[in-house]
């Protein structure tokens, strides 16, 4: 039996054991995948402490896998299992299932962050196989970090982690339609350290709804605000397929989406045009002028409010019905995007005539 652990850091789980993976899936593929806070890990840990997976991974790191809440997906194990004399194709088998398993924990960290402010990191995995005794110790360089750009643990109660693993598969699917354009995983060993070249795999193209994903994670995956900032613009540029007069258009766009969501429209085209302008001179190399007025903590301010409204933004697309979403993910066509920007532009226009009068 192969078993696969993904530990959840920056999550905090007090008890309770939560179905991963939908019951026709763990039927069809005969798997099973929970997600187990540090009070229910007891059982498989008084399983796991008669193995070598401790002594393999280190004490350190097999307490920290205790200490949060794990991933744990267990797969029958193959004949590939109980022959090991192809021990390379062996290791890069277990190495892309690994990694494919951990991309889905990744959209997890996804979908958390639209229940809350986040950042639910997925970096350490680890395989063991309990009939070869064969263990696999992983890393990723994908450290999330919230709003603020700091790292911070966050409760979820069950309601929300169930939703958030509803809204998982959602997000997925958008991952899967665009597998087509995704190149092979390439590897490099290096003294029996295997390194997975996977952001060189993703496709620069794809649908408007994955490209703003990926560049969701990449604002997510750093702390320093100003570079944060501009990739919730462009993340806002890319669904909203906003062509030109983007300054006027991320605002407008903005505003006019969320009316119905109770928050004041001038303070969101007042955020939206401040944000705009640092991600102009953070892109251009210039020094920030938001901050030659404000503080820090200003510029950290800022950086929540947009986080709270691509996460608004994205919560309406998600939830909008299948016709409209046809609309807004968009392909590359000119008529596909042209369709995407009239959707969102005729209401800002109506609702900001002034600003786009010739």
């Amino acid at each position: 039996m192969n078993s696969y652990m993904i530990r959840l850091d920056g999550l905090k789980l007090n008890t309770g054991s939560y179905s991963f993976i939908p019951k026709p899936i763990e039927k069809n593929l005969n798997m099973e995948g929970t997600i187990e806070s540090p009070g229910s890990f007891h059982k498989l840990n008084s399983q796991l402490k008669k193995t070598n997976f401790e002594k393999m991974i280190g004490t350190l790191d097999y307490d920290s896998l205790l200490r949060r809440p794990t991933i744990f997906i267990l797969i029958p194990s193959t004949d590939m299992d109980f022959n090991l004399t192809q021990k390379k194709e062996y290791v890069e088998k277990i190495g892309m299932m690994s990694q494919n398993i951990n991309n889905i924990a990744a959209v997890l960290s996804i979908a958390i962050w639209l229940i809350k402010d986040s950042n639910v990191t997925t970096s350490h995995f680890y395989h063991y196989n309990f009939f070869n005794g064969v263990v696999n110790k992983y890393f990723r360089n994908s450290i999330n970090t919230n709003s603020s750009g700091e790292i911070e643990s966050i409760n979820l109660k069950p309601k929300e982690l169930n939703e958030a693993i509803t809204i998982m598969y959602e997000i997925w699917e958008y991952f899967v339609i665009e597998e087509k354009n995704r190149k092979e995983i390439e590897t490099k060993d290096n003294y029996e350290t295997i390194y997975y070249e996977i952001e060189k795999s993703l496709s620069y193209e794809g649908k408007s709804f994955y490209r703003a994903f990926l560049l969701l994670q990449e604002a997510r995956m750093t702390g320093y605000l100003p570079s944060k900032i501009a990739k919730y613009c462009a993340c806002l540029e890319c669904l909203f397929a906003i062509k030109k007069d983007s300054s006027k258009n991320i605002k407008n766009i903005t505003a006019s989406y969320l009316y119905d969501q109770k928050i004041d429209v001038d303070e969101i085209r007042s955020v939206m045009s401040e944000s705009y302008g640092v991600r102009s001179d953070h892109e251009h190399g210039s020094q920030i002028k938001y901050l030659a007025s404000k503080k820090d903590d200003e510029l950290t301010n800022l950086s929540k409010k947009i986080d709270n409204y691509l996460r608004l933004v994205l919560k309406k697309i998600l939830n909008e019905n299948n016709e409209v979403q046809e609309i807004l993910n968009y392909d590359n066509d000119v008529d596909s995007k042209m369709k995407a920007r009239q959707y969102f532009l005729i209401p800002a226009r109506e609702m900001f005539p002034d600003d786009y009068k010739k």
